[in-house]
C-alpha cells in the first residue's frame, strides 16, 4: 500500500534489523552532509542532539545545537565543532588541543576517548544550544556556557564520579516522574478532513534536496534552519512533490496521477493521498485556503 509516503515509510527490507540500522546510518549521513552544505551557503542550523557524549550540559534527544559558519584558522581549544572523523562518522565534540592543522577532540561526557581530525574536516561551529525546549539559545559566548566549560575542563580528573552522579540523578527524577525524557512538542491535529476538490499548493518557502540518495524537503523561512522540521520523502512521494511543486492541485489530481503512473487502484490511491495530506498538514508544507 502507498499509505506510508513520509519519514516512516517502510519498504520490503524494513523487517530486517540490519537493514533498518543501515538505513538509519545512511539517513544520518545525509542529514549531516546537508548540514555542511547549508553552512557553506552561510546558513545557521538547529540540529537535534543524538548521543550522550556531550553530557552534562547537553542531553540526548532533548536539546538542539545551533551550528554556524566559521573561519577554520580561528578554531581554538574549547570550541565545540561538528567534524567528520571518518568516511561514515561525524562527531559533535569539544576541541581539547589544536596544533597547526591538527585538532584533538573529546566529548564532555567521555572519560578518555579522543578523536583526531584536520581543520578542513570541521563542518560547523557550535554557537549555541537550545535546551529543554526553550526557544532562546544558550550562546557559547554567554556567561553560562563559559563558566560551565571552564569548570568542566578543569574537573576532568573527577569527571567519572560527576557523570555517575548525574546519571543517577537523571534516573531518579525519571522514576518519580519529575523529568521527561524529551521536550518535543506535539504536532497539532486536525479534526476536519479536506474536501476532494479543495485546492492546495506546496509552500515555495520549502526547498527540496537530494543528499546521499535521500530526498528531503526543508523549511527556509527562518534562521536557524530547524532540522526537526526536515521532511523525508520516498521515491513515490518525491515524484508527487516534484510533479506538483509549482501547481495548484487537489486530492483528486494526485489520486489520478498515481493511478495513471503506478499499479494501484483508485480507492487505495485516494486513501494513501489522504493519509499523506494529513501527515503534511502540521508541517506547513501545504498551503490551504
Amino acid at each position: 500500500m502507498l499509505r506510508k509516503l513520509l519519514l516512516d515509510w517502510i519498504d520490503e527490507g524494513a523487517g530486517n534489523e540490519e537493514f533498518q540500522q543501515a538505513r538509519r546510518l545512511r539517513q544520518n549521513m545525509a542529514h549531516l552532509t546537508l548540514v555542511g552544505k547549508l553552512i557553506e551557503e552561510n546558513h545557521t542550523v538547529a540540529y537535534p542532539i543524538r548521543g550522550r557524549s556531550m553530557r552534562i550540559f547537553i542531553e540526548h534527544d532533548r536539546d538542539k545545537v545551533v551550528l554556524a559558519p566559521f573561519a577554520p584558522e580561528k578554531l581554538r581549544r574549547g570550541d565545540v565543532v561538528l567534524a567528520r572523523i571518518s568516511a561514515e562518522r561525524f562527531v559533535l565534540h569539544r576541541i581539547i588541543h589544536a596544533e597547526g592543522e591538527l585538532l584533538t577532540l573529546m566529548g564532555d561526557g567521555n572519560l578518555n576517548e579522543t578523536e583526531h581530525c584536520r581543520r578542513c574536516d570541521v563542518s560547523a561551529l557550535a554557537v549555541g544550544f537550545l535546551r529543554k525546549g526553550r526557544k532562546k539559545p544558550d550562546r557559547t559566548s554567554g556567561w553560562k556556557w563559559r563558566i560551565y566549560s571552564e569548570l568542566w575542563v578543569r574537573l576532568s580528573t573527577c569527571r567519572k564520579s560527576l557523570l555517575l552522579a548525574w546519571r543517577l540523578k537523571e534516573r531518579l527524577l525519571r522514576c518519580v516522574g519529575l523529568q521527561a525524557d524529551t521536550y518535543r512538542r506535539a504536532l497539532p491535529t486536525f479534526k476536519h478532513p479536506i474536501a476532494p476538490d479543495t485546492k492546495m499548493r506546496f509552500n515555495p518557502s520549502f526547498e527540496s534536496r537530494n543528499v546521499c540518495g535521500e530526498f528531503v524537503v526543508i523549511n527556509f523561512t527562518q534562521e536557524p534552519i530547524d532540522f526537526c522540521q526536515l521532511i523525508h520523502f520516498n521515491e513515490t512521494a518525491a515524484d508527487i512533490y516534484q510533479h506538483f511543486q509549482q501547481k495548484d492541485f487537489n486530492i483528486k489530481d494526485i489520486t489520478d496521477y498515481l493511478t495513471e503512473n503506478y499499479d494501484v487502484g483508485q480507492h487505495e490511491a485516494e486513501t494513501s493521498v489522504r493519509a499523506m495530506i494529513d501527515d503534511l498538514r502540521p508541517t506547513r508544507l501545504l498551503l490551504l485556503p
